[in-house]
């Protein structure tokens, strides 16, 4: 037995997926968001930011901390966020050590990540 289909995950879109989006809309998402790279995630980030992560003081996520929480930080993240400026993303003073799940929902809820109006 498969995997329930639901509509895909682009507004207004009727063709029913496994998962996300339809082919069409997954392909037009991907142009408009940009390969990591043209992100600024290139292999000098992954090298950096691994470094920055191992240093003490950067070893757990500032957001589960502010809950009473102790989780391993996996990623940074860029407070306030980046939004392709290579200057703002590249400042250290606006990395903050982030847990996946935290950086996830902040990117949700207040960065307008997936597809979502920006929040606060």
């Amino acid at each position: 037995m498969g995997r329930a289909r639901r509509f895909c995950a682009h507004p207004g879109c009727t063709i029913r997926v496994p998962k996300g989006r339809c082919r069409e809309h997954a392909r037009a998402y991907d142009r408009q968001r940009g390969t990591a790279a043209e992100r600024l995630y290139t292999s000098r980030w992954q090298r950096i930011s691994k470094r920055w992560l191992s240093k003490p003081g950067h070893q757990l996520c500032v957001y589960c901390q502010e809950k009473g929480r102790i989780t391993a930080a996996e990623c940074i993240d860029h407070e306030p966020p980046h939004r392709g400026d290579p200057v703002l993303f590249w400042d250290q003073s606006t990395w903050r050590p982030a847990c996946i799940s935290c950086n996830s929902r902040k990117a949700v809820l207040q960065e307008g990540g997936f597809g979502r109006r920006r929040g606060r």
